[in-house]
C-alpha cells in the first residue's frame, strides 16, 4: 500500500512537471527570440541565440513612444481597478446584506452578464458608443470594461462577504454607524484577500487586453501598450524579433504583480470558493 502511494505521488509529480514544461515552451521561444536578429529568428526560432544582444529591446523603445504608451496603459488599468473595487464591493455588500426578491433578481441579472460572450456585444456596443459620442475615447473604453468586469467582481465579493458575520453590522449600527460608514470602516478591510484577487484578475485582463482597445479605440491610435506593439506585425512585413521583445516588456508588469500578490490571490480564491 505504501509503495502504491509512493508510485502515485511520483507519477503525479512527473505529470505536473510535464504540464509545466509544456506551458513553459512559449515563454522559452519568446525570451530566446527576443535576443536574436531577424535572420536568426527566421532561420532557427527554437535554438538559443548565438549572441545575446539587447538591440531588439533598444529598438522597441526607439520605434515607439514607450513611456507615453506605458503611461496610457497604467492610467487605464489603475482607473478600471479603482472603479471595479469601489462599485463592485459596494454593490456586493448591498446584494448580500439585503435579501429580498428584488436584490435576488438584480444579482441574477449580474450573473447573467457572465454568461454572455463579449464577442456578441461588439457591434451594439460600438453603435451605442458612437451615438453617445464616446467612440474611440478612453471614457468609452472605461464604460465597456465596467460592464464587462462588474459581474465577475460582484460574484467574487458576494461569495467572500458571506464569511463576514452580520453581527459586525449590527454592532456598528448600535454604535451609531450608518451603512456607508459600516461598510468602509468595518467590512471592507476584512475583504482584503478578495480585493487582492480582484486586483490581479482585472489588472492582468486590462493590461494584456488587445481586442477590446483595438475595437473601441481603433487600430491606428496606438493608445495602449498592446496596440503599440501590434505595429511590429503587418500583412507584408513582420519584425518578429522586435515583436518578441515587445511581448516580454508587456508581460513583465503582470508577472511582477502576480509574483508579489500570489499568496493573497490564492487565499482569496480559496476563501471565496469555500464560503460562497
Amino acid at each position: 500500500m505504501v509503495r502504491l502511494t509512493w508510485i502515485r505521488n511520483y507519477a503525479s509529480e512527473w505529470i505536473m512537471a510535464a504540464i509545466a514544461l509544456f506551458f513553459a515552451i512559449p515563454a522559452y521561444i519568446a525570451v530566446t527570440n527576443s535576443f536574436k536578429t531577424a535572420k536568426e529568428t527566421a532561420d532557427s526560432p527554437y535554438s538559443l541565440p548565438s549572441n545575446f544582444s539587447f538591440d531588439n529591446y533598444i529598438g522597441v523603445f526607439q520605434t515607439i513612444d514607450m513611456w507615453n504608451i506605458f503611461k496610457n496603459s497604467v492610467l487605464i488599468t489603475v482607473t478600471i481597478l479603482l472603479i471595479m473595487i469601489l462599485l463592485s464591493s459596494m454593490a456586493a455588500y448591498t446584494l448580500q446584506r439585503i435579501t429580498n426578491k428584488w436584490t435576488s433578481v438584480v444579482y441574477l441579472l449580474f450573473m447573467a452578464g457572465m454568461m454572455i460572450p463579449p464577442q456578441t456585444l461588439y457591434i451594439p456596443i460600438v453603435k451605442l458608443l458612437k451615438a453617445m459620442g464616446l467612440a474611440q475615447s478612453f471614457p468609452g473604453l472605461f464604460l465597456f470594461y465596467i460592464g464587462l468586469y462588474m459581474p465577475f467582481c460582484i460574484f467574487l465579493y458576494t461569495g467572500f462577504m458571506k464569511s463576514v458575520p452580520r453581527e459586525l453590522d449590527e454592532s456598528a449600527k448600535i454604535d451609531g454607524c450608518g451603512a456607508f460608514a459600516t461598510f468602509w470602516r468595518i467590512v471592507f478591510p476584512l475583504l482584503q484577500p478578495c480585493t487582492v484577487t480582484v486586483i490581479i484578475f482585472v489588472a492582468m485582463w486590462t493590461w494584456n487586453d488587445f481586442v477590446n482597445p483595438f475595437i473601441i479605440l481603433g487600430s491606428q491610435k496606438g493608445e495602449t501598450i498592446t496596440l503599440a506593439f501590434y505595429g511590429f506585425i503587418s500583412q507584408y512585413n513582420t519584425s518578429w524579433n522586435h515583436a518578441f521583445a515587445g511581448m516580454i516588456v508587456t508581460s513583465l508588469p503582470a508577472i511582477v504583480l502576480f509574483a508579489v500578490m500570489q499568496k493573497q490571490f490564492i487565499s482569496g480564491i480559496a476563501s471565496g470558493a469555500v464560503k460562497g
